[in-house]
């Protein structure tokens, strides 16, 4: 979840698994929103949807979560924030994301 850069700047990423483990793209229909209480959460994509951010950690190598596939889907969010995850036909689900032990 955490990198040495991703720590610095108190990001985390995480992705989505099959059920073999395998890294896998955002399930259709799968949005996510940040939640914040004093100000409108905005919809989260993906780092590989943004042509500036892939173009950035290809060129900062360091930077990219070691598992991350250019092909797949890997979302970078800051520390401790509250993400909410909806799902056509499913009840929405909150996430916490803790923060990093100092």
């Amino acid at each position: 979840m955490w990198g040495e850069n991703r720590a610095a700047y108190s990001l985390c990423s995480f992705d989505f698994l099959d059920m073999g483990l395998e890294q896998i793209c955002t399930p259709p229909n799968l949005r996510i929103y940040a939640v914040s209480s004093f100000a409108p959460g905005g919809e989260v994509y993906p780092i590989q949807k943004s042509p500036k951010m892939v173009e950035f950690l290809t060129s900062n190598s360091s930077f990219l979560p070691p598992s991350v596939d250019l092909l797949t889907d890997t979302y970078l969010v800051p520390e401790g924030i509250k993400l909410l995850l909806k799902l056509r036909g499913f009840r929405d689900t909150y996430i916490d994301i803790p923060r990093r032990n100092e």
